[in-house]
């Protein structure tokens, strides 16, 4: 027969083991993260307009994404020894119903020392878009390394459309003169990242 000393020491002892193994479960669940990749530059060098090569402006090397909770990171990297583009574009896509851009970010820095990034709303693939359909700025910004300049993108979630769950870009740098380089091609959509 239980005594109720039994009984307390029983129940103590079974909401003891059920409070760590609640908590063992807990500590054991992936944390929601960023989804991060890398955009292969499909098309190499050739897919710009500009031919000559004795000076390189703008040549992508590396295009890294990365979708976190409250913002759409896209560090775009060229090679070393790269001079810069004067126009750095990201075209993004969240809408997976068509082949065209929902928004373009471009960080421009044609000369001196002016330097802006904008968020525009578009459906183009058009690399000078209409100043009145900015929705967001300040939203990129340049880093000169020595294996080459690096521009990073940081679009927060409000500047994309309403519900952007999953983020395609298109990668394009541009000159006065003519476009310089695309990733990962021209006018092509990298794969699809989900908003971590």
């Amino acid at each position: 027969m239980s005594t109720p000393r039994t009984l307390r020491r029983s129940l103590s002892s079974l909401l003891t083991a059920g409070a760590l193994a609640a908590s063992s479960l807990l500590v054991l669940a992936p944390a929601a993260s960023a989804e991060y990749g890398v955009v292969a530059d499909r098309g190499g060098s050739s897919d710009g307009e500009i031919t000559d090569r004795r000076d390189s402006y703008g040549e992508i090397s590396r295009v890294e994404v990365n979708f976190q909770q409250q913002r759409l990171v896209v560090r775009v990297r060229s090679i070393a020894g790269d001079r810069g583009a004067d126009f750095w574009n990201v075209w993004i896509d969240t809408s997976r119903t068509g082949a065209k851009p929902q928004r373009l970010v471009q960080y421009a820095a044609p000369y001196g020392p002016e330097r802006y990034a904008t968020a525009y709303a578009t459906r183009a693939w058009s690399p000078f878009p209409p100043r009145d359909t900015a929705v967001c700025g300040q939203v990129a910004r340049k880093v000169t390394r020595d294996r080459g300049p690096v521009v990073e993108v940081r679009i927060p979630l409000r500047c994309l459309p309403a519900g952007s769950e999953r983020a395609r870009v298109s990668v394009g740098t541009f000159m006065e003169y003519g476009n310089a380089d695309w990733a990962p091609a021209r006018r092509a959509w990298s794969r699809w990242f989900s908003r971590g």
